[in-house]
């Protein structure tokens, strides 16, 4: 069996419910699945059933193999349910195995009692999936039914397999009054007393207790809320009291006490007490790509008012949000090599009534490659000498890329010497040029012109080019004194032979012999 779209999304939304035929429409005698003979270019075996296609001997050279009956391997089974039970609800996956690979349908060919409430449906569409429900309201109960059988069948429309499913009813139990003391309550007031018995009972639909008396004694018919007990307006609007009152002498009156339960205004919650949201930056209205706040209200039927503020951001202009369904979108054109803008941010939740919840909310904002490299000029002039060596430094083509984050910053140089006859040039990571091949042929005032690239090297195809220009100068060998280091180095060393020298004359003066002083103190 082949399910087209249409039929296997009926099949889906439809369930198979009882129909009493137990037996499928299948073959009485044996089947096989006889595969198409393509040795034979006369015969076409995929327009044939599989009988005919054995009959005339179109699959004579292949091997007709018995079709079999599918399996099921999940069966028998069973669940317990009470018999309160009253939402529909699935009650077992059906597994089922065909060694032939056929499409396999199920279905329910009887229930025990008869018209029971089960049905199955189709919960997958590839492979195709069966399941066993429940409905809803199913009307269980023990004393007329305590065990229920379910025979699902499966065929492959030839063969087919059956088993049996069980569903045991559970006893509801008897509800019981737990908390209610054994005396009155005595409450004691001035001038007089007043008495209330009231009989309460409690059911669960199916049983019902039988009466427990409370006495309450009250002064003035004042009554109060039981200690640890609440009044809830969502869950009981009104309570109704069958009030007693008596006097000493045995004289009493009774009377009705309705409580009107007013309902308060109660404050809202969020799931969650902050969020994280992952977004690329974008453009005004751009919607993040993140689920809108989860907000839960007491009071049925509340509306409620989303709005955003930001601890950096007072306006909070950047992100804004939905203020009737929680989602955020971008208020203005956010771009993140902007470092200057906000990312933390919290979200109020406002109900009708002017209570609030908050929660924190923290975006994190994701760099796009949405600036390109860019070299800082047009084009490039530098010289070289035409006795200049290999490896020496040129100059450099400085770029720049606009964003933040250095995977779409990081730059990659490169050089088009193609119009040139040799490679004479190279490029670092930082656009150093230097010398790659020997100029010296070349002649002086030549003009060596090619083109730098710099590529975002995270994108293909985010580049910029600038025109270089390269001139061969003259031999810039000079002469010894045309060296400032020679000339320093030179310069010092005169410095220190003038002063050794001056040493050399003060120590002849003051130590030859004929230089000795006179009677009168003078040097001969």
């Amino acid at each position: 069996m082949h399910w087209t779209a249409t039929a296997l999304l009926l099949a889906m939304i439809a369930p198979h419910a009882a129909d009493g035929a137990c037996s499928p429409s299948v073959a009485t005698t044996p089947s096989f699945n006889c595969d198409p003979c393509f040795t034979h270019p006369n015969r076409d075996c995929d327009n044939h059933p599989n009988t005919q296609c054995q009959t005339d001997g179109c699959c004579d050279n292949t091997t007709a193999a018995p079709n079999v009956a599918p399996v099921i391997t999940s069966l028998p089974a069973s669940v317990d349910l009470s018999e309160d039970t009253s939402s529909s609800m699935l009650l077992h996956t059906i597994a089922t195995n065909d060694t032939n690979g056929d499409d396999v349908s199920c279905y329910i060919c009887s229930t025990t009692p008869s018209g029971g409430p089960f049905f199955i449906k189709i919960t997958g569409p590839s492979p195709v999936e069966y399941s066993l429900h429940l409905t809803a309201f199913p009307g269980l109960n023990y004393t007329e039914a305590s065990v229920h059988e379910v025979e699902i069948t499966c065929d492959d429309g030839l063969l087919a397999d059956n088993k049996i499913f069980y569903i045991y009813v559970l006893v509801n139990g008897m509800p019981a009054i737990l908390n209610l003391q054994t005396g009155a309550i005595l409450l004691t007031a001035t001038p007089a007393e007043y008495g209330y018995d009231l009989d309460i009972t409690a059911s669960d639909g199916f049983h019902t207790t039988a009466a427990h008396r409370l006495t309450v004694l009250v002064t003035a018919l004042q009554v109060s809320i039981a200690t640890g007990q609440s009044m809830d307006y969502e869950t009981v609007t009104q309570y109704v009291l069958n009030m007693t009152v008596s006097d000493d002498s045995d004289t009493s009156d009774w009377g009705l006490l309705t409580v009107e339960v007013a309902d308060v205004n109660e404050q809202p919650q969020l799931l969650k007490n902050s969020y994280s949201v992952v977004q690329d930056e974008g453009l005004v209205g751009t919607s993040f790509n993140a689920p809108a706040m989860d907000v839960t209200d007491p009071d049925t039927g509340d509306s409620h008012t989303f709005s955003m503020d930001s601890a950096s951001d007072s306006s909070c202009s950047y992100i804004s949000v939905n203020s009737s369904t929680g989602i955020m979108n971008y208020g203005a054109n956010y771009d993140v090599d902007d470092t200057s803008l906000a990312q933390l941010f919290t979200c109020l939740v406002q109900d009708s009534g002017g209570l609030s919840v908050t929660a924190t909310v923290t975006v994190s904002i994701q760099d796009l490659n949405d600036n390109h490299p860019a070299f800082a000029s047009t084009s490039y002039v530098f010289t070289v000498s035409q006795s200049a060596s290999v490896g020496i430094y040129i100059g450099t083509v400085s770029a720049s890329d606009s964003d933040v984050s250095t995977v779409y910053s990081d730059l990659t140089f490169t050089l088009d010497q193609s119009s040139l006859t040799l490679t004479y040039f190279s490029v670092d990571s930082g656009g150093r040029l230097t010398l790659a091949a020997s100029v010296a042929t070349l002649a002086v005032d030549t003009t060596l012109t090619f083109k730098a690239l710099v590529e975002n090297s995270a994108t293909s195809g985010s580049s910029d080019t600038a025109t270089v220009y390269v001139t061969i100068t003259e031999d810039d060998s000079d002469g010894f004194w045309d060296s400032g280091a020679n000339i320093a180095w030179v310069t010092l060393m005169l410095v220190l032979l003038a002063a050794m020298m001056a040493a050399a004359a003060y120590m002849f003066w003051r130590f030859w012999p004929g230089c000795r002083e006179t009677a009168g103190g003078s040097r001969l």
